[in-house]
């Protein structure tokens, strides 16, 4: 697999920089347990990030502590193409890497 060569960081890589962020949750909040126990959370949503390619890159990181992705989408502005070829949640670092169909040049 393309992505099993590649040494993966904790920091995030600078070939992106995030402009907005629009996040939109619903949580549910089962219960309240007592003695300061964390009642048993979940949410659901979407995000979107509007983001300026700073390098020429092939390829999207995003750092995902602790979240379940259903599915991921990236795309010029004006366009409802989706750049994204395939992507991974890589378990140990917390990482979605992204594998884009055409090189984002800045």
């Amino acid at each position: 697999m393309w992505f099993l060569n590649r040494t993966l960081t904790i920091r995030l890589p600078l070939d992106w920089f995030p402009l907005t962020y629009q996040l939109d949750f619903d949580v549910a909040l089962r219960s309240i347990y007592p003695n300061n126990v964390e009642p048993n959370t979940t949410f659901s949503g979407h995000t979107r990030i509007v983001i300026r390619c700073r390098r020429s890159t092939d390829e999207l990181r995003i750092h995902m502590k602790q979240l379940h992705l259903t599915y991921v989408t990236l795309k010029r502005l004006g366009s409802e193409n989706n750049l994204i070829s395939d992507w991974l949640m890589i378990g140990p670092s917390e990482f979605i890497v992204c594998r884009l169909r055409q090189r984002c040049i800045k």
